[in-house]
């Protein structure tokens, strides 16, 4: 049996009615997140820039919703686009073992394709779990290696985008196998976008590649059955994994990575989460105030100074992925939200924290990426240094958002381009979801 065969042996086999519930629950809290972030990133420079694309270029409606806006389009154009806006405020979910960012391409890609099929909550559901097991998966194997030039968000949510597709669109095994043949051929993302809005197209070109894949199969369009463990298939050109691929699919059913999920609490690269968890910490729990900041040192694992060890920014995009600029800005405020990315140049109060603020790689914690995402931050003042260990995040399972904390962020977020009035209307949907006959009510807000 070939992976391509076995994930589509899966898709046929995965039912709502099979799910635990807990894991419908967690899935629910995806879509919720996944919500704010969608509504709250059309408003932001990539998927404004893409929309008047559309405008200049690609006049004609369609049958699918631009999120938070009144345009339509086709299904693929529309995935490119809602999942560029998903991960433009940098606060969609993550799986911490794999690197990687699951469901911004998985829920746009269901979003998708209900707009030119019926899909009901209960299929959604369904559908997205499959997108989140089988992109984790990849993910988790294919790393850390992948991640040295590959964005895996970009790579792995392709799989993820188009076994959701698959799902929705009924696909045969066969069609299913052609499907993921024809997204994993796209599926790219390079490391060098860090930083600015090609970074943030990676999210969109994955969910647009599932939905792609999945409908030139439905069309009857084939494509390669071995993409993933061929000689020359995703995992020998792209990763040092050397184990049995049908192995990472083994439990498929019985253990579901959709409970790990990290559900971001701030809106930067997720490597500078722990930085500023620390840096926070410490200053509430010895009552230290900026002013008494002599020296921050923060000490990490190096992927995380190789994505985010920009000590100069140049814009905001460029902020979000800088340890100096995030933890200063959680020196200042005491927390980090939108807000803190709401404006630029930094003001001289900010740069001047930012200066104070070094960073290196910790042995100890180097050695527990990538299954943690720790640092540990010194806080150096007149009366002492205070050393604050973390190691994980809050958000991650082991340190986990409740459902509480994911209201919360779902209604600031959307709050910020919807009315009250809307943003409850949609919580509304949401909590009823596993019995909603129509999901495109949840795009159908501007």
């Amino acid at each position: 049996m070939t992976v391509s065969q076995r994930l589509a042996e899966f898709s046929s086999q995965i039912t709502f009615e099979g799910l635990p519930a807990e894991v419908v629950e967690i899935a629910i809290s995806c879509v919720y997140n996944y919500v704010g972030c969608v509504y709250s990133g059309s408003a932001e420079p990539p998927p404004v820039a893409m929309i008047k694309m559309l405008e200049d270029y690609f006049p004609t409606n369609g049958k699918c919703a631009i999120i938070g806006t009144d345009r339509t389009a086709d299904p693929v154009t529309a995935a490119l686009i809602n999942g560029t806006a998903a991960n433009a405020m940098a606060f969609d979910d993550m799986f911490k073992d794999g690197i990687h960012h699951p469901g911004a391409s998985a829920i746009t890609a269901a979003l998708a394709i209900a707009g030119v099929t019926p899909v009901n909550g209960k299929d959604m559901i369904t559908a997205i779990v499959l997108g989140y097991e089988i992109s984790n998966r990849i993910a988790r194997a294919c790393n850390p290696s992948h991640y040295r030039f590959w964005h895996t968000a970009a790579t792995a949510g392709s799989f993820g985008a188009v076994v959701t597709a698959a799902k929705l669109l009924k696909l045969t095994p066969e069609e299913t196998i052609w499907a993921i043949g024809s997204a994993g051929t796209q599926a790219t993302g390079l490391q060098e976008c860090t930083g600015n809005m090609a970074q943030r197209f990676h999210l969109g070109t994955a969910s647009r590649n599932g939905v792609l894949g999945a409908l030139l199969a439905k069309s009857g369009f084939d494509g390669p059955p071995r993409i993933l463990d061929g000689e020359k298939g995703f995992f020998k050109a792209m990763s040092e994994y050397k184990g049995d691929l049908l192995e990472l699919f083994a439990d498929l059913g019985e253990q579901y990575t959709i409970l790990d999920t990290t559900f971001k609490f701030y809106p930067c690269c997720g490597h500078i989460h722990a930085c500023i968890d620390g840096a926070i910490i410490a200053m509430e729990n010895n009552g230290i105030t900026p002013d008494q900041i002599k020296h921050v040192e923060v000490a990490t694992y190096q992927t995380a100074l190789d994505n985010s060890g920009n000590p100069t920014p140049k814009n905001i995009p460029e902020a979000k992925f800088s340890i100096p600029y995030c933890v200063a800005q959680g020196i200042l405020n005491g927390q980090v939200t939108v807000q803190e990315f709401s404006s630029w140049p930094p003001t001289p109060e900010l740069q001047a924290m930012m200066d104070r603020v070094s960073f290196c790689v910790d042995p100890e914690v180097e050695a527990e990426f990538p299954s943690q995402r720790g640092a540990k931050v010194t806080v150096v003042t007149d009366k002492g240094d205070f050393v604050e260990r973390r190691h994980s995040r809050k958000g991650d399972p082991d340190c986990p958002l409740t459902r509480k904390d994911i209201l919360q962020k779902y209604r600031a977020l959307s709050g910020i381009v919807l009315s009250k009035e809307q943003v409850d209307e949609i919580e509304a949907l949401i909590e009823n979801l596993v019995n909603l006959e129509d999901v495109t009510v949840l795009t159908a807000f501007h």
